[in-house]
This record gives structure tokens, sequence and C-alpha cells, in this order.
């Protein structure tokens, strides 16, 4: 099952871009799966948080497709209802209904914004870098074997490292230093 997902792009990160793309839900569950026996079979705690932070961020992006998925499936058809049996109303029926809506309206309107604190500004990122395709179990690999190879009397060779699209060797870099900083 294919469902289209919308990406969007926050004040402070510029590297996410508004965009939308096709998610394929079996392929996407099977690589959270595949994720999650690597991360059972693991024991270096840099590369448990690395493979945490892929599931993570791969369930919540799947998570936002799918409600937002829903959200644009549904809008059409409460439009339609309301065109639909406004037309049919009386005019004390219409002016209720929209004094209804306009209610609604009003409370979305008050709704607080929510300032995000470190938690919550944390899994969006790891959202965003999934939806993305930014693995950073694949940024640790190519780290550790960075770190092999400027420790090792054996140099590993460019192309023995771990695959990464080249789209995100720039945003591997800085996204892993700042990550191992903390």
């Amino acid at each position: 099952m294919m469902i289209l997902c919308s990406g969007f792009r926050l004040k402070d990160q510029s590297s996410h871009s508004d965009y939308a793309k096709e998610i394929n839900l079996r392929a996407m569950l099977q690589e959270i799966t595949v994720l999650q026996t690597k991360l059972d079979a693991t024991d270096d705690e840099d590369e448990q948080q690395a493979l945490e932070e892929d599931v993570t961020g791969k369930v919540l992006w799947l998570s936002w497709c799918g409600i937002l998925s829903e959200v644009k499936q549904r809008l059409p058809e409460v439009v339609e209802y309301i065109q639909r049996d406004g037309d049919s109303m009386t005019p004390e029926g219409r002016d209720r209904f929209r004094q209804g809506l306009r209610e609604i309206g009003d409370i979305i309107k008050k709704t607080p914004h929510v300032h995000l604190d470190d938690d919550l500004a944390h899994l969006r990122r790891i959202m965003l870098d999934a939806g993305a395709g930014v693995s950073k179990h694949a940024l640790w690999l190519v780290a550790q074997a960075a770190e092999q190879n400027k420790w090792s009397s054996t140099p590993i060779l460019k192309e023995d490292y771990p695959a990464i699209p080249p789209r995100f060797m720039e945003h591997a870099d800085t996204n892993y230093r700042a990550n191992s900083e903390h």
C-alpha cells in the first residue's frame, strides 16, 4: 500500500524542504523490522542509539504520513457534506451551521502554539531525518569506518565504506558531529 506524504520546512532547519513523496508502507515496515533486529543484536551503546533513532524516526514519520493522509482524504468529504447539506437547509439552519463552523474556527485559532522543548525538537528532527531518508545508523557506520581508517595500519578504502547516498554525505558530516558532541 502506498500513501502520499508531505514534508514541511522548519524555520530553523533549512536542510528540510517542502516536498511530497509516496511511502511504501510494506517496505517501510520491513525496514523498521530489520533495524529492530539489528538493534536487538548489538551491544555497542552508540550503535544502539543510532539504531533507536532510526527506528523511532521511521515510526514517527510513518505515523505523521498516516495522519496527514487521513486528513487529506477526509477534508474533501467534509467540504462536500457541508456544501450538499447547506443547500438543503433553511435559512435559520444555515445560520446555526455557519455559527458552529465559526466557533470551531475560533477554537482552532485559540489553540496555543507549542514551543518545542529539547525532547520534542529532538523527536521532530529524527522524524524529519527519517522522512528525508537519512539513516543515523549508516552515518554511524561511516564514522566508525573513518575512525578505524584513521588509526589502522591498513587503511580502509573509500569503496569499502558502508554505502550512503551521496546527497546525504554533506548532511552526514555536520549531523554526526553535532550529535557526537552531546
